[in-house]
């Protein structure tokens, strides 16, 4: 009769483990200088964005959003509210609420929309991802089209329209392509 182990690894458990093991042979062999993201994905076999999945932070990811959104968005900043979604727009404290100030517009009673703060949930796959790859380079043609992408979702989920159409179906269709090449 043979005994179960006590503990038992989970399939992430062992994925997080192998890549410390790379990393500490990159770091033996390479030194600190030479240990990048890149490398150390390459010598676990696996994607940089997957080192990031499991090890990056997102300060690169927000920072890249800042530059890629510019004054579509007023902020970027990580979310403790989110369980499911990667994103969400909120407003910024002090400012009107975001469903009056639609109705309000609907009314014409007022023209412009106040700028809105986009949340990014820290926590989730994509935007571990996305992290991930914003520590590789963070100027990455990716991270730009991800971010519209992104904001254009959480527009989607308030119930408000995609400003560029045109914009977001370019966008959509190279992210599928990519996926479908991969």
């Amino acid at each position: 009769m043979t005994t179960q182990p006590a503990f038992r690894r989970s399939e992430p458990d062992a994925r997080r483990l192998s890549l410390i093991e790379a990393c500490a042979r990159v770091l033996a062999r390479e030194g600190i200088a030479g240990a990048s993201v890149r490398t150390i994905a390459v010598e676990a076999g696996v994607s940089a964005g997957l080192v990031g999945h499991y090890f990056a932070g997102v300060d690169a990811l927000i920072a890249a959003f800042k530059l890629a959104l510019g004054d579509a968005v007023k902020d970027v900043r990580t979310s403790h509210r989110l369980t499911d979604s990667p994103v969400c727009l909120i407003a910024d404290e002090g400012a009107m609420d975001m469903h009056l100030e639609r109705l309000l517009k609907a009314h014409n009673q007022i023209d412009t929309s106040s700028p809105r703060i986009l949340e990014i949930n820290p926590k989730h796959a994509l935007i571990k991802n996305l992290a991930g790859i914003a520590d590789v380079d963070a100027k990455d043609t990716v991270l730009n089209d991800a971010a519209y992408l992104l904001l254009d979702q959480a527009r989607i989920v308030e119930g408000e329209p995609v400003l560029d159409p045109q914009a977001f179906t370019r966008r959509m269709t190279a992210v599928m392509q990519k996926g479908i090449a991969a």
